[in-house]
């Protein structure tokens, strides 16, 4: 509101009104009294197109702002509709697209067929070649190793042997890393009975000497993890206790 005043040098002659009132700012106010703009935003970017081809569209939109919050005051819309691919679909577009699974029958060796025993299976690229290999073990520390191939199927057994500290899931946890950064699978092994934690190095599909023999994470409710932590592309071992969790960095085989 604008107010303008005006002085009569003889009051008796003079008419009543002195002042004169005129309205000026139409916007809305916020609460510190100022004015506030409500304006649309930019228009974003363009949204990705609904097809590939024949009749696809797409979007983009702004949003209506009465100072920092959204409002509905504004004219005009929120959106805006764009027409995209506009072309013939060629035949490849047109075939369905393909599955993400698809189940086939494959080979696989039969490994471990150890009588009277429990059997327990660990997986992981014990020979470096690229491809999936299967460990199974007996509680007893029987263990065999099936290679895998490029086709998805396991040999026989390509290694047999025992592994003095690693009796298996009954009396401890076994698990697979590479704590040597060659490339190849290892296993760790806990034994709870013996308070014995065990590393073996794989030497292209064979276990033969061991890497680290200690205590670490032998406890009845203890939980063994693998995994790098200090990104140096070597195993460490993580084990969570009931209550906390302790770190053993691999340091033993720099």
């Amino acid at each position: 509101m604008m107010l303008r005043y005006r002085t009569c040098p003889q009051p008796n002659l003079c008419g009543k009104e002195n002042m004169q009132a005129q309205t000026c700012a139409k916007k809305k106010c916020d609460g510190s009294g100022y004015a506030v703009k409500i304006a649309w935003t930019a228009w974003g970017s363009w949204g990705p197109c609904s097809a590939s081809c024949v009749s696809g569209v797409r979007y983009r939109y702004r949003a209506c702002k009465k100072g920092e919050s959204l409002s509905f005051s504004c004219p005009g819309t929120s959106n805006m509709l764009d027409y995209c691919n506009q072309f013939e679909c060629s035949e490849a577009q047109n075939a369905p697209p393909s599955p993400m699974f698809s189940l086939e029958s494959k080979a696989v060796a039969h490994l471990c067929m150890m009588a009277t025993t429990k059997v327990f299976w660990v997986f992981g690229d014990f020979n470096g070649d690229g491809n999936m290999d299967l460990m199974c073990g007996s509680q007893f520390g029987e263990f065999e190793i099936g290679l895998g191939t490029t086709s998805g199927n396991v040999k026989g057994a390509s290694w047999k042997g025992r592994l003095q500290g690693c009796g298996g899931h009954s009396s401890g946890q076994i698990r697979v890393g590479d704590f040597n950064g060659d490339g190849q699978s290892d296993i760790v092994c806990t034994d709870r009975i013996k308070r014995k934690t065990t590393v073996r190095l794989s030497n292209h599909g064979r276990f033969e000497d061991d890497g680290f023999v200690g205590s670490f994470c032998t406890g009845d409710a203890d939980f063994l993890i693998v995994l790098d932590l200090n990104g140096d592309e070597k195993s460490d071992l993580l084990c969570r206790h009931s209550t906390d969790y302790e770190v053993l960095l691999n340091r033993f085989m720099s």
